[in-house]
């Protein structure tokens, strides 16, 4: 991994600036097989009994995502009269929670090594909050990775996030993780808010694993706009 991380993040940073196909195809393919494929490949009860979504935990089903609980909640989604109560239209037959068909033909464009940033520039510069949360305890979108992709965000308020230390927050008198968080008048000439925050003893799946440290994050949130 060591050995083509570098050829990795070469690439990735070319297919960055220019889009193309193959350049971006090559990008994810020198990232999979030199560096991902050594710890994602042993996800599953085929690989290493690995939970890739939850480091403490091992993988429960046979599929690499480790939840039994997700065919659980796929059988309840497709109910008739689950369908007819969301008002879901009549042309969708089906709710998979994964479609590896899908997957793959993402798999066959620039989508998996391209950046996001652009898109969530865009957002701040028209006056959209933007908040980043996430399990302390998840490798597939892990704390480091994403930590390192928000303070290499380039806007007009990277160099202060940046600077900023983690702070703590909480819930009552409960630590439920850390946060960073920058408010910077954008182009939209309002007041915009960046935030990137954890929560301490969760996976991917955040409210599954911690259900009231996900409301309060929630709440605080949507009712402050801020962790402070």
């Amino acid at each position: 991994m060591a050995t083509h991380l570098p050829r990795c993040m070469s690439l990735t940073k070319i297919c960055y600036t220019y889009p193309d196909f193959e350049i971006c195809q090559a990008a994810s393919r020198v990232c999979w097989d030199g560096v991902i494929m050594h710890y994602d490949s042993e996800s599953g009860q085929a690989g290493g009994n690995r939970n890739r979504f939850d480091i403490t935990h091992p993988c429960e089903t046979e599929d690499e995502l480790c939840y039994p609980e997700l065919k659980r909640i796929e059988t309840y989604l497709n109910e008739a009269w689950v369908f007819d109560a969301l008002g879901v239209p009549a042309a969708i037959t089906n709710y998979s929670v994964a479609n590896f068909a899908v997957e793959h033909a993402f798999d066959l464009t620039t989508d998996a090594a391209t950046s996001t940033q652009p898109q969530v520039l865009y957002l701040l510069n028209s006056g959209v909050d933007v908040l980043f949360y996430q399990g302390n305890l998840d490798l597939a979108c892990n704390t480091a990775g994403n930590l390192q992709w928000a303070s290499s965000f380039q806007w007009k308020g990277q160099p202060a996030f940046v600077a900023q230390s983690k702070r703590t927050w909480t819930d009552g008198d409960e630590k439920v993780g850390w946060f960073k968080e920058v408010k910077t008048l954008t182009e939209s000439g309002r007041e915009t808010t960046f935030a990137m925050s954890t929560v301490d003893g969760a996976g991917h799946l955040v409210p599954f694993d911690k259900p009231r440290e996900a409301l309060a994050l929630m709440q605080r949130w949507l009712g402050k706009r801020s962790f402070a």
